[in-house]
């Protein structure tokens, strides 16, 4: 089912964007045939769908980064989130049917405790491309003017609904993270980029 994507303003810009993008972030990328990086408007969360409500899991960044432009970010080992995140994924996907067939690799990535989020997040999309059917895409870095325009402009791509863990207890779920797709359709995800 194709619905239109709820209205982006400035206050809601930011979630479509953090470490790993949500569904609409690509789908706007694989219409204009180029996936961007917003070296000042990373978030560093992203969501997925819990087993009771939308959950955002956050990536804690070092004190000082906080202060400092995203570009700049470095992320905080010290609190054990990987495994807080670890755990919600497995609450919210391990009964998607593809979900033990990504994980692993993903975490693979996650555990090698890259300190720059900037780089852990461009690792991280190269990770997903080509699971998405979207390695032919380039990868792109726009400057803050340009991504406006970009967020401005993914409130006009329409939303495709895919089938979802918690879908008969909720409704589908919009604004979530890519990988909520992944861990749910998989291999079909090619073919769900080109509608």
């Amino acid at each position: 089912m194709e619905t239109t994507h709820r209205p982006i303003d400035s206050k809601t810009d930011l979630k479509i964007y953090g470490l790993f993008p949500n569904v609409s972030y690509f789908q706007f990328a694989a219409s204009i045939g180029e996936v961007a990086l917003f070296s000042h408007w990373e978030q560093a969360h992203y969501a997925v769908s819990g087993a009771n409500q939308i959950e955002t899991l956050r990536i804690p960044l070092t004190h000082d980064s906080k202060k400092k432009d995203p570009i700049f970010w470095e992320i905080s080992y010290q609190h054990k989130w990987l495994r807080e995140h670890q755990n919600a994924w497995r609450t919210a996907y391990g009964k998607s049917p593809f979900y033990e067939y990504y994980d692993y690799k993903i975490w693979d990535l996650l555990h090698q405790e890259q300190a720059s989020f900037k780089s852990l997040q461009e690792s991280a999309i190269q990770l997903l491309l080509p699971w998405l059917g979207l390695e032919e895409l380039p990868v792109i870095d726009l400057d803050y003017e340009k991504s406006r325009q970009y967020f401005r402009s993914i409130n006009n791509t329409p939303y495709l609904e895919y089938s979802q863990v918690f879908e008969n207890k909720f409704g589908h779920r919009k604004d979530l993270s890519v990988i909520d797709l992944l861990f749910n359709i998989g291999p079909e995800c090619a073919s769900y980029f080109r509608h």
